[in-house]
């Protein structure tokens, strides 16, 4: 099995940012691997986890389906061999509402063979980096 070189693993996660933001749905799975799993913030209404290609198309799709404008921004990012460790916000203004929805959080991301296969989101920094250390 091949590792994920330094740096690359940060960049796919900075990749699948812009991809998702321009609602990318096979730009985002291409970077993704078969078997992914991705958990959303838990805290988020309708959270739930993902799994594979199928699963991140359905994750994107139900994002853009919630606002027209989303923007995922990184804030921060701490890499270590295949793990990224991301501080996130997400502003978008609801469809139906027209409200202006903006928030912080964390995500943690692992990449293995040049794919990601593994993100979690967390409201609570500490968790996250607790996760990001175990990986």
């Amino acid at each position: 099995m091949t590792t994920t070189s330094v740096g690359e693993a940060a960049n796919l996660v900075r990749l699948v940012f812009e991809r998702a933001n321009a609602n990318d749905s096979d730009g985002v799975v291409a970077i993704c691997d078969p078997e992914i799993v991705f958990n959303d913030v838990a805290e988020i209404p309708g959270s739930t986890t993902y799994e594979g290609h199928d699963g991140m198309r359905e994750w994107l799709r139900t994002v853009h389906e919630i606002s027209d404008d989303l923007n995922l921004q990184i804030w921060g990012m701490a890499e270590r061999g295949g793990s990224v460790l991301v501080e996130t916000s997400a502003e978008m203004h609801g469809k139906a509402s027209g409200a202006e929805v903006a928030w912080r959080f964390w995500t943690v991301w692992r990449c293995r063979n040049g794919l990601i296969h593994y993100h979690h989101g967390y409201s609570d920094r500490e968790q996250a980096v607790a996760d990001f250390e175990s990986g």
